[in-house]
């Protein structure tokens, strides 16, 4: 085992690629990296796992039908099993409004993972180098990224390993000449006509040439710093989400009380989260989107921003909530914030607020007031701060003496309320516990009791 091949053992080892794996499905395109690739492979891992290849017939150059031979038979003569996978990278790209490079990028993973199937044995090993992960942090650098793109390409992701990412095109080339291993080359590469080509054959020979020598390698070991920095803040932001937001009915809601202790990096990251837990996808977010959640926290209740997938960002009592736009939460009315006494105009309806000492009620009728369906009774005292509005994530109802919650979404379904309709239930909350669910019932929190001083009565018109 030479030097070269001993730094790529030790790459493996140290980010775990093959722990556990009996197969490997080597990617192949018959280009000196993948090449590399396969010899590598084939003298490591002798005896251990079983390896094969798949090479992905993009059929976009002359000289595709060559290359996809060329990898055949060289894997028949090495008596390691190849498949020839074709896809229409083409019709993908024109059917689905991607460009030909992503749509041959996602077509090429497909088969990958059709390869392997539900496999947790077998991994897929693909050929990028030091040369491309450079090209890929200045490329995520240039178009404005997050730290997460800046880290650039990943050693390991999912069940796809990266072996070749400690080792630049230049020590892979000098390694397939001295065995005489020849490779074909993608007369695509030596043009300029895509970004990373102009970054490959202009910005890095700058740079290693006039700037430093060892470039290459300085921004592998950045990466692999940004990595480490990125999986520790990542884990913070998993627990401050868990702490700050909310689930509830179709909307998430960031909590303002908790937002605002969180330091502004933490903030911004989680929003992010957030904003992707609702979409399902982050491609053209961009930072003046998570700007304009995180305004909101200065705004008024009740204002809203439209924002990329259809969805709205409003301020709530409790913070901001997002969710996906449609005709049923067109148009609903802001939240009111309520003091007794008084008369407030919501959505078409009066909520009247009156107060009464509990001296004026008798013992006898303290725990049996007549009440109907817009009339209710509760113990002022308990109550911080009132406010109606529809529903939102994080609400809750207290359902007994002894403070037993549950939440309002899974009450409404209990109650067989339609989903559409639940959304258009104006209710009354201190916070997100809701006291009473017009038309419905009060909630226990409130309640009034033996020790009750003040009395809030609450009539809805």
């Amino acid at each position: 085992m030479n030097g070269f091949q001993a730094k790529i053992k030790e790459y493996i080892e140290c980010n775990n690629m093959l722990e556990g794996k009996e197969r490997i499905v080597v990617g192949v395109s018959g280009g000196a990296d993948s090449m590399c690739l396969l010899s590598v492979l084939l003298e490591l891992c002798k005896g251990k796992q079983e390896i094969s290849v798949i090479h992905v017939h993009h059929g976009l150059r002359e000289n595709a039908d060559a290359e996809a031979e060329y990898v055949r038979k060289y894997c028949d003569t090495i008596n390691v099993p190849c498949r020839v996978v074709n896809v229409d990278v083409k019709g993908k790209a024109a059917s689905e409004g991607f460009s030909t490079e992503e749509a041959a990028r996602i077509l090429r993973y497909e088969a990958f993972a059709k390869e392997t199937g539900d496999d947790d044995a077998a991994v897929i090993a693909v050929a990028h180098n030091m040369d491309d992960q450079a090209e890929t942090m200045l490329h995520n650098l240039f178009r404005g990224s997050s730290l997460n793109g800046l880290c650039g390409i990943k050693p390991v992701r999912d069940n796809i390993i990266r072996p070749l990412l400690c080792v630049s095109r230049k020590e892979i080339e000098a390694y397939l000449s001295e065995r005489d291993i020849k490779y074909c080359t993608d007369e695509s590469n030596l043009t300029d006509d895509y970004t990373r080509n102009k970054l490959r054959h202009n910005i890095l020979p700058y740079v290693t040439e006039n700037i430093n020598g060892g470039a290459l390698r300085n921004m592998f070991s950045v990466s692999e710093d940004l990595a480490l920095a990125h999986d520790y803040l990542k884990g913070e932001v998993d627990r401050a989400y868990a702490d700050t937001v909310n689930k509830g009915m179709g909307t998430l809601e960031i909590i303002m009380d908790k937002y605002d202790l969180l330091h502004p990096y933490i903030q911004s990251a989680l929003l992010y989260k957030a904003f992707g837990e609702m979409s399902g996808a982050l491609k053209d977010v961009e930072k003046k989107h998570i700007r304009i959640i995180a305004d909101l926290f200065n705004k008024q209740v009740g204002r809203v921003a439209d924002l990329p997938y259809g969805i709205r960002a409003k301020r709530t009592y409790g913070g901001v909530s997002l969710r996906y736009m449609d005709e049923v939460t067109e148009g609903l009315s802001a939240a009111v914030v309520m003091t007794a006494p008084g008369i407030y105009d919501f959505d078409g309806k009066k909520v009247i607020l009156e107060l009464t000492g509990a001296e004026n009620i008798s013992d006898t009728d303290r725990f049996n007031i007549d009440t109907n369906s817009s009339t209710k009774w509760f113990d002022y005292d308990k109550i911080d701060m009132l406010c109606v509005r529809y529903p939102d994530a994080g609400d809750y109802i207290v359902i007994s003496e002894k403070g037993d919650k549950k939440d309002l979404g899974k009450y409404f379904k209990d109650e067989k309320v339609p989903g559409e309709d639940r959304k258009r239930i104006p209710v009354i909350c201190d916070g997100h516990s809701v006291i009473y669910i017009y038309g419905m019932r009060d909630g226990a929190g409130a309640r009034i009791d033996k020790d009750t001083k003040n009395i809030l009565k609450i009539t809805v018109q």
